[in-house]
């Protein structure tokens, strides 16, 4: 029999085990239930063993498959038995199943975008809103409910939503499935449910097993552990400055040491003013403090960011760093996938057919090389969960990067450039053509004092609205327009895990700045499709549309008065909604503080008397809770609740409100420009 692949989803209750599985290939929907009503643990048995080749969910390696694995390996099974072990698998720390022990081959889509990651958690839910689908649903019954068979039905319909996002989402992740295809044959191990991250760290250990020698169950659970830094240990030999200022600086931060976990208060951090820009210095990298601001040139000068390629490679590299338990066979293997990468797979790449099967391999193989020595490599040096935990290389790496960008941002600006900002990696800087050649021998010089490379980027104009955020506009060497770079508040298209909210300010910010089309005439003509702006697409209500998401004990309602009483309804954990003229309000509950966790500002917040705070002070052991707290979502504001799409001809938009947002950003950056 031909097995195929199938998206799934299971829901648990206490009287009711349900999957839906649908074929990927096909649209072929199959449920089986184990309920009251029905049991189908036979044919769902049969169907897996003799149909499924594959299984594609969302989180489904810590919670689908490990119940369906119970149901497969558990002889006499029944609604209660898996129904506990559903609430077992839950409250386990560590839910999934071995490989090694895995009956259904499975592709966890949640984890090869590393959602479990705390920087990039991100639920199904809102993920449903990231990708505009037309209905958000939240689970319509509690969880240790016992349904009704009607209610069992209601329990199908939300699934089939689930079911719906998954394949939307696993869809959009053809490109990512594919790397790890070829990733698995390159490395000879599964690999299909690794995060880029992982399938890197994984390479850095192949690479460091076979030039150690070593194997990895000899060093897995080996660490070395720092306590203090300092600084003096930090500098490289070569970094010097010319100027007092960088001097007495570097002379300062020398004598010098901190903790590696030091409170807030005594962080390691210096605010520097030099070269007309405020640049904060701290452990764990360096960058200018930018004011809102836009930058043009005149026909005789240049804007360009000079991009330190590679740096945390690099700076291991030519530093000679690695983790002290390891020793230099680490660097070495860094420096291995550096050379792989640079020498022999990216001139490879040249010769292929763009994105023909031989080209697409070895893309991803260069991709992988990269993620090892970054992210798998460097950045896992910081990580106490990490086989190559030594935060000494993090400290040495970013100390060597920013103290030699410091030295190149002086040399620029001694030599005329003015510095427009700066980060961890890179500066960007204007200035007169006649200065060229000077320009281009400190950046030599630069290279080779450091043994970095540095990278040119052209622009014609940049619009701050600070250092992470802007819009930059990108040129050829001979001035022609390449491609606009839309980041931080300006990007319109965001990775899934981030906000996607209000899309509509993005949108109309780079028609403004790019396109000089007022703000309003962007806003109020969008939904009618009357321009085609080259970095926009997908016109429709959701880019007016706002997420809010509900975390921890906080409850979102919405509030309304009818007949005077007020009458507030509770709504869900992500409700998506846009801001109306007419409609209503949001209101975020919080849980009551607590006596002790009362901060200055929580209490003039709830304008406890002094009375109220003399029977605080009294009663020390005993909880003492706050009056309840409120947070109007959109202070001012009515809204509409859009977890369902409808298709109107007037939606009620408050454009004003929208406008206002834009106007916002507008008139900070217009205040201050430099041309």
């Amino acid at each position: 029999m031909n097995k195929k692949n199938y998206i799934y989803d299971i829901e648990v209750y206490p009287n009711l085990f349900l999957c839906l599985l649908k074929c990927i290939v096909s649209d072929e929907l199959i449920s089986f239930e184990i309920s009251d009503k029905i049991n189908q643990l036979n044919e769902f048995k049969l169907f897996l063993k003799n149909n499924v080749k594959g299984m594609i969910g969302f989180n489904n390696l810590n919670y689908d498959y490990p119940v369906i694995h119970y149901i497969l390996t558990t002889k006499l099974i029944n609604n209660k038995l898996i129904y506990d072990k559903s609430q077992l698998i839950i409250k386990s720390k560590y839910s999934s199943i071995y490989d090694n022990n895995i009956i259904i081959p499975q592709l966890d889509l949640y984890k090869i975008n590393h959602f479990d990651n705390a920087a990039r958690n991100c639920s199904l839910k809102w993920l449903e809103f990231a990708m505009r689908m037309t209905s958000i649903e939240d689970l319509p019954y509690k969880f240790d409910k016992s349904l009704s068979f009607n209610e069992m039905e209601h329990v199908k319909n939300y699934c089939k939503n689930d079911i719906e996002a998954t394949e939307l989402f696993y869809n959009k992740n053809i490109d990512n499935i594919i790397f790890r295809t070829n990733m698995c044959t390159e490395l000879n191990h599964n690999v299909m449910n690794y995060s880029d991250v992982k399938i890197g760290e994984y390479i850095n250990q192949i690479t460091y097993e076979k030039l150690s020698g070593r194997k990895y169950n000899d060093f897995k659970d080996l660490k070395t552990y720092r306590d203090i830094f300092h600084v003096k240990d930090l500098i490289p030999d070569y970094i010097q400055f010319k100027t007092p200022y960088l001097q007495d600086f570097l002379n300062e931060i020398s004598d010098k040491s901190f903790y590696l976990n030091e409170s807030k208060e005594n962080s390691f951090c210096r605010i520097l003013h030099f070269a007309g820009i405020e640049i904060k210095f701290a452990k764990g990298g360096v960058h200018s403090n930018d004011n809102p601001m836009i930058v043009t040139i005149s026909d005789d000068e240049l804007l360009k960011e000079k991009d330190v390629g590679s740096m945390y490679p690099g700076s291991i590299i030519e530093g000679m760093f690695y983790p002290e338990h390891l020793g230099k066979e680490w660097y070495l293997g860094i420096k291995h996938l550096f050379d792989e990468r640079a020498f022999k797979i990216k001139p490879a790449l040249k010769k292929e057919v763009y994105k023909s099967p031989e080209y697409n391999f070895l893309d991803s193989k260069q991709n992988a090389y990269k993620l090892a020595m970054n992210g798998g490599g460097y950045g896992k040096t910081g990580s106490e969960h990490s086989w190559q935990y030594d935060p000494m290389v993090i400290m040495k790496t970013t100390f060597k990067g920013q103290l030699s960008l410091l030295m190149l941002v002086e040399d620029l600006y001694l030599a005329g450039a003015q510095i427009i900002s700066m980060n961890t990696d890179g500066v960007v800087i204007k200035y007169n053509k006649s200065l060229s050649d000077k320009i281009l021998e400190i950046h030599k010089n630069w290279e080779n004092t450091t043994k970095y490379i540095l990278e040119d980027t052209n622009y014609k104009k940049i619009v701050f609205r600070d250092v992470n955020s802007y819009i930059a506009f990108i040129i050829d060497d001979e001035g022609n327009h390449l491609k606009y770079k839309l980041k931080g508040a300006f990007e319109i298209d965001r990775d899934f895990h981030k906000n996607h909210s209000k899309r509509i300010v993005p949108i109309a910010l780079a028609n403004y700045f790019i396109n000089n089309v007022k703000i309003e005439d962007t806003i109020y003509n969008h939904l009618n499709k009357i321009d085609d702006y080259s970095f926009c697409k997908n016109y429709n209500i959701f880019d007016f549309c706002i997420g809010a998401k509900m975390k921890g004990d906080n409850i979102l309602y919405q509030r309304e008065f009818i007949d005077f009483k007020q009458a507030d309804t509770e709504l869900s954990k992500i409700t998506r909604y846009y801001v109306s003229n007419t409609g209503v309000e949001l209101i975020k509950k919080l849980p009551p503080l607590e006596k002790n966790s009362l901060t200055e500002t929580d209490k003039h917040k709830l304008k406890i008397n002094k009375n109220q705070m003399n029977l605080f002070d009294l009663i020390e052991d005993i909880k003492i809770e706050t009056p309840d707290r409120e947070e109007n979502l959109e202070a001012g504001q009515v809204c509409t609740i859009f977890n369902k799409y409808e298709m109107k001809d007037d939606y009620n938009i408050n454009y004003k409100y929208y406008i206002n947002e834009c106007e916002k950003i507008i008139n900070a950056i217009e205040n201050d420009r430099t041309d």
